[in-house]
């Protein structure tokens, strides 16, 4: 999903799931967050 800021950056939202079949009330989220029309430091 491309999400764009109202400041007019624009990230793109990746986002996973994955429920566990023997647990089935295990779940697990994984989000994704890439900046697209601007440079973001690494500290």
């Amino acid at each position: 999903m491309l999400w764009q800021s109202p400041s007019g950056r624009a990230v793109n939202l990746q986002f996973e799931q994955m429920v566990s079949m023997a647990e089935q009330h295990v779940m697990v989220l994984h989000c994704q967050i890439t900046p697209v029309d601007f440079p973001v430091p690494l500290k």
